[in-house]
């Protein structure tokens, strides 16, 4: 009854990544609270009912503050507060028939939807980082794969609105004009970015398989003889398939047409390579160094045949310095909410006081999640966006000194979550319900490893690791 429950839940984890691009892939709407709800119950639940214990870690500390960082931007609080921390709050027109000073958020009701939100994926990874399983990397390699096929499909047919204009995907995804060829996400940069945190869990998949399965062949075997034993049963065909995984990931991110996202990637693999290679201490920066160059040159080479050079591209001029003037009036209006920020969910009701540029275009994001967290949440808020960076970090540092099994598992999580967080420097891709759902996953998923690895042995055999549930 125990193990029905748990593979009931995971099933239904399953469900909701793979569920989550199709209403909300790129845009904040009802379909948000349906998706808090879920994770909240599912965190809830996890929590209560978990197949494998472990302490609370402190890395959900950061997480649960941002929560709370939220809540308080709800609260009326005295003027001399508010004058302290949000200077520029004081002088916007207050509602009608408001009374006293209003909440630090410039927009309660959005404020309010991220902070359930939030709450939910806190409990979720809560529940991810107890359960000490797999079986994270694995639903989330399959569900990108879900998506990639996807994106594929809708790109070769050409798909089109169907009559009045309108296009449905599964009776749930509605846009007003075109199927995009990116799945159901309208931006390329955001589809991209659920390509990218996938990879990560695929790659993780494929590096612990290797090692395990290499690892258990007798060394006193010649090449040959190693090779027909290896292809002999299931062993070729369970790192053939991820393997394929990453390929069909790797080859989506980069048919997206995003620039930052493929850049991110050449830069998560060869960084990550290196620095949990010096942990190992064996650090091979050849094939670093010839990863790099060949996933560079297949980045540009996806921007051919496009409207634009490869030089214009890489080097914006013309209305591709539009991201910079972005940021720059980005930073303007964080200079006026110093502390606090203007609001968790706020930025697209605010930017247009100070938006310079284009005044008929409409920025719904700061079209970088850095960015955007430093003025929706202030100082506090982006150095808590830090401080779970650095303590995460430093759980994928304990991680990769572990077992070979486990350090695959840190190399591939690695990969994907720096590459998010590369990505997120020059576009929003966390900000996005959906994508940050996914990334939650391969966070719980890399959190519950670290909690197991001080039980495992010394050595990794087989498919089956002590103190793990799958």
């Amino acid at each position: 009854m125990r193990r029905a429950a748990g593979r009931a839940w995971w099933a239904v984890l399953f469900l909701l990544v793979v569920w989550a691009p199709l209403p909300i892939g790129s845009v904040n709407t009802e379909w948000s609270m349906v998706l808090a709800a879920a994770c909240l119950v599912l965190g809830a639940v996890g929590i209560v009912f978990p197949r494998g214990r472990a302490g609370f870690t402190a890395v959900l500390l950061p997480v649960f503050g941002l929560v709370v960082l939220g809540a308080v931007q709800l609260l009326p609080w005295p003027c001399w507060f508010t004058a302290l921390v949000s200077p520029e709050r004081l002088r916007l027109p207050r509602p009608p028939g408001g009374e006293g000073v209003p909440g630090l958020s410039v927009y309660p009701g959005a404020t309010l939807e991220q902070v359930v939100l939030l709450l939910g994926f806190a409990l979720l990874l809560a529940a991810l980082a107890r359960r000490r399983s797999r079986m994270s990397f694995r639903l989330l390699a399959l569900a990108g794969v879900v998506h990639a096929v996807l994106a594929f499909v809708l790109s070769a047919v050409g798909a089109t609105g169907s009559a009045g204009g309108e296009t449905r995907v599964f009776g749930l995804y509605r846009y007003g004009e075109v199927l995009t060829p990116f799945g159901t996400y309208v931006n390329k940069n955001h589809f991209a970015g659920l390509m990218l945190i996938c990879l990560g869990a695929m790659l993780a998949l494929l590096l612990r398989r290797r090692v395990v399965i290499l690892r258990g062949q007798d060394a006193r075997l010649d090449f040959w003889e190693r090779l027909g034993e290896f292809t002999r049963g299931t062993r070729a065909v369970r790192i053939i398939l991820p393997a394929v995984g990453v390929l069909l990931l790797a080859t989506a991110v980069f048919a997206s047409g995003s620039r930052g996202a493929a850049l991110a990637l050449v830069a998560a693999l060869g960084g990550t390579a290196v620095v949990l290679g010096i942990r190992a201490r064996r650090v091979r920066l050849r094939w670093v160094a010839g990863v790099a160059v060949l996933l560079l040159v297949a980045a540009l080479a996806g921007t051919l045949g496009r409207s634009t050079s490869v030089l214009e591209r890489i080097l914006p001029s013309g209305r591709y310095l539009n991201r910079p003037r972005l940021w720059a009036n980005v930073l303007s209006m964080a200079g006026r909410y110093p502390a606090l920020g203007t609001g968790l969910g706020t930025f697209p009701y605010v930017f247009p006081r100070y938006q310079e540029f284009e005044p008929s275009r409409r920025f719904t994001h700061a079209e970088s999640d850095w960015f955007q967290q430093l003025a929706e949440g202030g100082a506090v808020g982006f150095l808590l966006w830090v401080l779970f960076a650095f303590l995460l970090a430093r759980k994928l540092w304990k991680l990769a000194g572990g077992s070979p099994g486990r350090r695959g598992l840190a190399v591939g999580g690695a990969v994907g979550l720096a590459a998010i967080g590369v990505h997120g420097l020059v576009d929003v891709s966390l900000h996005i319900p959906a994508n940050l759902l996914a990334a939650t996953v391969l966070a719980g998923g890399l959190l519950g490893q670290a909690a197991g690895a001080g039980r495992e042995s010394a050595t990794d055999s087989g498919d089956s690791e002590a103190g793990e549930t799958t």
